[in-house]
């Protein structure tokens, strides 16, 4: 289950895995925006299926999607067994910028960490100091 965590998260033994370590799975955000993307973003929505289906043949796949788009994604990746979809609302499709930072840390007798923990970070996405909009 999840719980909030309040706290640096180095304080609390928790690192971020540099990009070449391996990790669990890939996140991805469902494009949609219509300043950011032409033609209602259905080209560019074909292009992120196309390469969340590809990706999602080496590991699971997660794509986070409005909820206006939601029920289209989830029916257009139904019947793809390693991609789930999840309904969040979000400003932009770069999850990179605005997904969680996910950071680990391990269990220790010397630390007193009973089990291996990953968090994310939520960060307070503005679009690089601009309108979110």
């Amino acid at each position: 289950m999840a719980k909030v965590m309040e706290g640096r998260p180095a304080k609390m033994e928790f690192r971020m895995p540099a990009e070449w370590e391996p990790h669990e799975q890939c996140w991805m955000g469902w494009p949609e925006r219509p300043d950011n993307w032409q033609e209602h973003a259905g080209p560019v929505q074909c292009t992120f299926a196309r390469t969340a289906i590809a990706i999602s043949k080496f590991e699971p796949v997660t794509i986070c999607a409005s909820g206006k788009q939601y029920p289209y994604v989830h029916k257009l990746m139904q019947h793809h067994t390693n991609i789930r979809v999840l309904e969040m609302s979000m400003n932009d499709s770069w999850f990179r910028d605005i997904g969680p930072t996910f950071v680990t840390r391990k269990a220790g007798a010397d630390s007193g960490i009973k089990e291996e923990t990953t968090a994310g970070i939520d960060w307070e996405f503005n679009a690089w100091g601009g309108n979110l909009d």
